[in-house]
């Protein structure tokens, strides 16, 4: 979660994105960042076999 969590942080030195974004979802605890992390490691797992990843019909 290091590569989300940089990401974020340096996408809300602007204000407005930040705005763009519920920030009770970031943070620490925030579910987003994982959810990110998570989406991540899935499509680098799944590379070879686009066939399982949505939206490549």
């Amino acid at each position: 979660m290091t590569i989300t969590r940089r990401m974020y942080e340096r996408m809300f030195k602007n204000e407005e994105i930040r705005e763009l974004f519920n920030q009770s979802h970031h943070g620490e605890a925030g579910s987003q960042l994982k959810a990110l992390a998570d989406a991540g490691l899935a499509y680098a797992r799944n590379i070879e076999n686009l066939s399982v990843r949505p939206g490549t019909d």
